[in-house]
């Protein structure tokens, strides 16, 4: 028989909260949770409350814990890496969520790896980006030892209050009123005195710290002293004096939002602190019981498995039995881990973006068949491993998506170190086309719909210039405009496809050189990586794509356009070992193949310029124009390619000559 979480709590006499605490540190046996609640057995016996309440004998316990964690083997930096991303995310999250933002957690990961959410308002995300950059500015200054001033409070205001410029780090000129608490907030002339008042007598406070910094956050939060994001700024302080004081950092709940806030009106009742101060202790007993328990799983030694993946590292059919799980890899989309077996296996495990792609499971379906397809005619491709259900994936508690595959030995590049490392990647991506020559494209999922349907990009900056909901249409006319000239020839390729003129392939659709494999010792090309976005289309999206992005000279965002052409070397390099490695193609296809460099890179241009006058919805900046930039780049590379366009038929009829 089993119990809920509050009929266990009414039997042994303490919170909810405090069960579910118990719960998930272990300490309640035969317990198990199921989504976010838990099973108690019916007959399970209160744990002893090793935690010490009042007093010294609380920062004494704090203390001994401290110097347990400080005694077990440290992580590596992978792992430091790891977990203190972890921490960001989830105290983030639980910080603004306390402050009214409406993000899940979900979301909030997927905004901190630099993803912009398209269907969520933009000004959530920001106030997101900017809480990371007030939590590093804190952390940066426990480095350097910053004593916590008025100057040094209204620096991580600054910081944190993006969305309201004017108000960012200076006094509010106003009274406030909070319903239902009393007494109200300090009148305006009186906030720096009281700032200063409180300040002084947190630092020549004899309690313990920790019921130091329960005085110090409620007298904080009864001062209000800024117009907005006091309780953000008062959690960030409290955790700024912890990793001064050397211990880690803590998270205020959100599902713990009512004791939280009563602890600030017991507090105006009574005077009493302890109801902040239990809040505190236990959270920093949470912070400390988790990485004593996450050193505690380790043996000492780099590459065991962190507790935060043992649920999902053993969900798959690895050879052998994992000893180490650790974050791999340099990519923004998915988050991926390199696992290593007892028998010396190794394999990438893979968390799969939902955002970027919405059907996981015919994602998958397509990567299998591909990747089986090619091994059947001899290829190299990626060797993907079953979860336990029998599914090529798993889907964890929360709803995300995991899958693996074997990790193979080899050379990724982020850009060519070579011109002949280019021509490499030709070779790869004409070879996988080559192979699926005899697959039936049209049996594939289109986990993307309409990606590389130009005309349709089309219709959408139509829309984004007609609602031009952030009125910047009238400052990027001569780049609409530039954009809309070329707009009569867009659909070129698709109405090919749509009378019979070109076949329907199956295409990559990600054709960048750091998708390519390459042998460390020959450096030749072994394989192609990252099918997530196979999908049916035509040849000439894959090559253009890879023209688009590997042939220019300049980066993507260059803002001296100057700087930006077609490199025609690489560009035949690329011809060449895209054409010699798929005989398949027909005289079609290589005759368009040119066109389908120019369409893609057009496309590209499109999409940028509409995301840029639709408020930088989709694609992640890191600066307000850089959309903008993107769009131009691309836009000077079409007209580059025109005013070289003789050169690059004739590349690409010599290149397709020399392999008949």
């Amino acid at each position: 028989m089993y119990s809920t979480v509050k009929s266990t709590a009414s039997r042994w006499g303490i919170s909810e909260r405090r069960v579910r605490i118990l719960c998930a540190e272990g300490r309640v046996p035969g317990a198990y949770q199921i989504g976010r609640g838990w099973h108690i057995p019916s007959d399970a016996v209160k744990p002893s409350d090793m935690r010490c309440r009042t007093g010294e004998a609380e920062a004494f316990t704090a203390e001994q814990k401290k110097e347990l964690l400080d005694s077990l083997p440290g992580l590596t930096e992978g792992e430091k890496q790891q977990l203190a991303y972890s921490f960001e995310v989830e105290y983030i999250f639980n910080s603004e969520a306390m402050a009214g933002n409406p993000l899940s957690i979900r979301e909030t990961d997927l905004v901190l790896q630099g993803i912009t959410l398209v269907d969520k308002p933009l000004s959530y995300q920001k106030r997101i980006l900017a809480h990371k950059k007030a939590f590093d500015f804190i952390s940066d200054s426990v480095k350097v030892k910053r004593a916590v001033t008025p100057d040094f409070i209204r620096q991580v205001h600054s910081i944190l209050l993006e969305e309201l410029p004017q108000d960012r780090g200076e006094y509010r000129k106003i009274p406030l009123r909070t319903f239902g608490t009393s007494p109200e907030p300090v009148q305006p002339d009186m906030i720096e005195s009281e700032l200063e008042r409180t300040l002084y007598e947190y630092d020549r406070s004899r309690d313990s710290f920790i019921a130091k910094l329960a005085r110090f956050h409620i007298a904080f939060e009864s001062i209000r002293p800024f117009i907005d994001a006091n309780g953000r700024v008062g959690r960030l302080l409290i955790n700024y004096e912890l990793m001064r004081l050397g211990y880690p950092p803590i998270i205020f709940y959100f599902s713990d939002r009512r004791a939280y806030f009563s602890a600030f009106e017991s507090y105006q009742n009574s005077g009493g602190i302890s109801a902040m101060a239990q809040i505190i202790s236990e959270n920093l007993e949470r912070a400390l019981d988790s990485r004593i328990n996450l050193s505690r799983s380790r043996p000492g030694k780099a590459g065991s498995i962190a507790s935060y993946m043992e649920n999902i590292v053993y969900k798959f059919k690895f050879e052998g039995n994992p000893v180490s799980c650790e974050p791999f890899g340099a990519g923004h989309i998915n988050k991926s881990f390199f696992v290593t077996t007892d028998t010396g296996k190794k394999y990438v495990l893979q968390c799969i973006s939902p955002v970027a792609f919405h059907d996981v499971p015919g994602l998958m379906a397509n990567a299998i068949a591909v990747s089986k397809h090619i091994a059947s005619k001899g290829g190299r491709t990626l060797n993907f491993i079953p979860a336990e259900t029998g599914d090529y994936y798993y889907a964890d508690e929360s709803g995300a998506y995991w899958r693996s595959y074997e990790h193979i030995d080899a050379l990724c590049l982020q850009a060519a170190e070579q011109p002949e490392d280019f021509y490499e990647s030709g070779v790869a991506f004409g070879n996988f086309q080559n192979l699926l020559n005899d697959f039936p494209a049209d049996t594939l999922c289109e986990t993307i719909p309409n990606f590389h349907n130009t005309p349709e990009r089309f219709v959408q900056l139509h829309s984004a210039v007609s609602s031009d909901r952030m009125h910047r249409a009238a400052q990027v006319q001569d780049e609409i405009n530039f954009a809309f000239e070329r707009e009569a020839d867009s659909g070129t390729l698709m109405e090919m496809l749509y009378v019979g003129d070109l076949p329907l392939r199956v295409t990559h659709n990600d054709t960048k050189l750091n998708n390519v494999l390459l042998d460390p010792n020959t450096r030749k090309s072994i394989c192609v990586i990252d099918l997530d976005t196979v999908m049916p289309g035509l040849s000439a999206f894959d090559f253009g794509d890879a023209i688009r992005f590997g042939a220019s000279t300049a980066a993507e965002d260059e803002q001296d356009l100057s700087k930006v052409h077609v490199n025609l070397y690489l560009y035949r390099l690329f011809a060449r070992g895209y054409i010699k490695s798929c005989p398949i193609l027909t005289e079609n296809e290589k005759d368009v193949l040119a066109l389908g460099s120019k369409l893609m890179t057009l496309e590209c241009g499109t999409r940028f310029l509409a995301d840029y006058l639709d408020g930088d919805r989709y694609f992640g900046i890191s600066y307000p124009e850089q959309n903008l930039d993107r769009a131009r780049t691309q836009f000077k590379l079409v007209k580059d390619m025109e005013d070289h366009w003789t050169e690059i038929e004739t590349i690409i009829k010599e290149e397709a000559d020399r392999f008949i």
